[in-house]
């Protein structure tokens, strides 16, 4: 019994280590820039797009005991700073890396990650350089032997896009360890892409970016996704129990979207947010927000109009479950007219505050 209780502490133990892997340590430079890169892609795996995390631990609001860098590879503040210099660009914010991209340039300067500031939200957000970091760990797990590492390795830095070409006459043989020949693509006098090609990728890898987190306003591309989340809430009925049109409904959600103070274990990312959303209308669990009618409009006639259209589809609702427990009653289904009342006093509930919310603009 002893024995299967320390080798069942020991898995749990050993099942918490971060791996070094000693291939990435020809592009890392560094053995705690190999331990870094390596948490960084666990993390990038469940959120490509990019993702926000503390260096240290802080008062910040978001910030969850354990989950900072120090506390997650128990690394100093410096010696987490030094091993990200040798992978990733650091920005102060994401202005000058627009700047950067509207200029044609590459936020990354030829690293396999980059992170900026939001002063705003005092968040610190991380961005992957996908195209580089993939060709990196094919390589890095093909290669084992340290030369053919360092022949790679400068065929990386050589090349300012990276391409690949099926042409047999570009291919580098490289001597494994063995006594086998392994091939890799490898292109000496590549084609230079276009700065207009230029400025499209490093677009288009800050667009994902920016359609991966929720920013003071929605862009149209999560305005659409929102659209269409609510069109299948109705199509699926999942949203009928609201009794709201889908136009108010489309507002209310833009509306949790943007409050940080909604769903904070979603950390503002907008997929999962969103998902959390929908998953909570589908049970029923999810309420309008009762700071939504505020934000409605921002005309006062238009305000009030769109109160009152609340307060009456609230009405009707409650007019609906009166109506199931008037016939429940006549054949005494208390289960069901235990529910309804649980309805109908949901929804006067909501009645009496948009009446007071249509009070205070009067």
């Amino acid at each position: 019994m002893e024995q299967n209780q320390t080798i069942n502490k020991s898995i749990a133990f050993t099942s918490r280590r971060i791996p070094y892997l000693p291939e990435l340590k020809a592009y890392c430079k560094t053995t705690n820039a190999c331990i870094l890169m390596t948490q960084l892609e666990y993390r990038f795996a469940s959120m490509p797009e990019g993702f926000y995390k503390f260096l240290s631990p802080c008062e910040h609001t978001l910030y969850k005991e354990g989950d900072s860098w120090t506390e997650e590879l128990a690394f100093s503040e410096a010696e987490m700073r030094n091993a990200f210099e040798n992978i990733g660009e650091k920005y102060s914010s994401i202005k000058k890396i627009l700047e950067i991209s509207q200029k044609g340039g590459d936020p990354f300067v030829g690293k396999y990650y980059l992170s900026f500031r939001d002063v705003r939200n005092n968040l610190t957000y991380y961005k992957r350089n996908h195209q580089m970091v993939n060709k990196v760990a094919e390589m890095a797990t093909q290669a084992f032997d340290p030369i053919a590492q360092q022949q790679m390795l400068e065929a990386l830095e050589e090349i300012s896009f990276l391409e690949t070409n099926n042409d047999a006459s570009q291919k580098l043989t490289l001597l494994s360890s063995g006594t086998q020949q392994s091939e890799f693509p490898y292109i000496r006098n590549h084609k230079k892409t276009s700065e207009e090609d230029n400025k499209k990728k490093l677009a288009s890898s800050l667009n994902d970016f920016r359609e991966a987190v929720i920013a003071e306003k929605l862009t149209p591309n999560q305005k659409q996704i929102v659209q269409e989340a609510v069109d299948a809430l109705y199509q699926t009925k999942g949203a009928e129990q609201l009794s709201v049109s889908k136009e108010l409904l489309f507002q209310a959600i833009v509306f949790d979207l943007l409050d940080k103070n909604s769903f904070r274990k979603c950390q503002q990312e907008f997929s999962r947010k969103l998902f959390s959303i929908k998953q909570e209308i589908s049970r029923r669990n999810w309420e309008i927000p009762a700071g939504f009618s505020r934000e409605l409009v921002s005309n006062a006639s238009e305000q009030m109009e769109s109160i009152e259209e609340l307060i009456k589809q609230y009405r009707i609702e409650i007019s609906h479950w009166k109506s199931i427990k008037a016939m429940a009653d006549k054949t005494n289904k208390t289960e069901v007219i235990t529910q309804c009342d649980i309805e109908i006093k949901k929804a006067q509930k909501w009645v009496d505050k948009y009446t007071q919310d249509l009070s205070a603009i009067n």
